[in-house]
């Protein structure tokens, strides 16, 4: 392994593959990419792996198969509906069915996310491993993030943040589905 090549983290990689890395990092990594042959192949080897598994999984076929999957699942409230301040209760129970199909659409796909690339403030160079998989939710308030427990319900306008760890599982994916019911 090459003194550049064993500089260079494994999701900084997949990163520039996806093309999300900003100008300033891409051209460094271009520079690096230049003069080390050995990271060329990791960075092939990734490409490759996307590619095969997009043939595999193609995404609009992918998204079709699990919206089709939620659609068939029975819609029942966990708890009364109770009209808001100014809003109809109809109004109001299609919102908590929209969140709650969300939850239930991120949650499937934690199960079928293949990749992790890390979540923010997390370090390029340091990743926790093992444990077991979770997936936890944060709603930004006037005091900070709040974390959300299981089944507590989101309003329009709130503001997410999804923390998911792939623990020990080889597999997982997250989903979104917005209130209308788009993937």
């Amino acid at each position: 392994m090459s003194v550049v090549e064993e500089n260079i983290p494994e999701l900084l990689l997949e990163q520039y593959a996806l093309g999300e890395l900003s100008p300033t990092d891409r051209a460094k990594l271009d520079r690096a990419l230049e003069l080390d042959p050995a990271l060329r192949a990791r960075l092939d080897g990734i490409k490759s792996s996307n590619a095969e598994i997009l043939a595999q999984a193609p995404p609009a076929e992918m998204a079709q198969a699990i919206n089709d999957r939620l659609k068939s699942w029975p819609v029942t409230p966990a708890a009364p509906v109770t009209p808001t301040k100014g809003g109809s209760s109809r109004f109001f129970f299609q919102r908590y069915i929209g969140f709650a199909s969300a939850a239930a659409a991120v949650l499937l796909v934690g199960v079928l996310m293949f990749r992790v690339f890390g979540y923010p403030g997390e370090s390029d160079t340091t990743r926790a491993k093992g444990g077991p998989a979770s997936i936890l939710v944060f709603k930004k308030s006037s005091a900070g993030p709040v974390q959300l427990s299981d089944g507590q319900n989101a309003a329009a306008g709130d503001i997410l943040q999804i923390k998911y760890s792939a623990g020990d599982v080889s597999f997982g994916a997250l989903v979104s589905l917005d209130g209308r019911g788009a993937l």
